[in-house]
């Protein structure tokens, strides 16, 4: 896939010389070729869609279409899963501390009711 990407690439840079020497009858004939060349590229890239099962997040293709380095949102990222875990983790320590206090005094108060 990654190869078929850069040649769809490379044609895009030979059509780019290509055009800018249209008028000339000899490149004329080499640019219709590209052009060709890049809807077969077009086309194995199509058939390409059906073998890959990738899901890219809404966010990260916006974030792109914004001109934006896609990395920098996964670090934005993780680093906002890391930050939400450390509080969940505070809130869940916090909790456990306040349950073993709980029963602590509950067996000091009801001393009968030991288990």
């Amino acid at each position: 896939l990654l190869e078929k990407l850069r040649d769809v690439t490379a044609l895009f840079y030979e059509l780019e010389l290509r055009a800018s020497d249209f008028g000339a009858s000899s490149s004329n004939d080499q640019l219709f070729e590209r052009i060709n060349d890049l809807v077969s590229k077009y086309a194995e890239l199509d058939d390409l869609q059906k073998a890959v099962d990738i899901d890219i997040p809404q966010d990260v293709l916006e974030y792109i279409e914004a001109g934006r380095n896609p990395t920098v949102y996964t670090r934005q990222f993780s680093e906002a899963v890391v930050r939400d875990n450390q509080y969940l983790n505070g809130k869940l320590q916090g909790y456990e501390d306040f349950a073993s206090c709980l029963l602590d005094e509950l067996q000091r108060q009801f001393p009968e009711t030991k288990t």
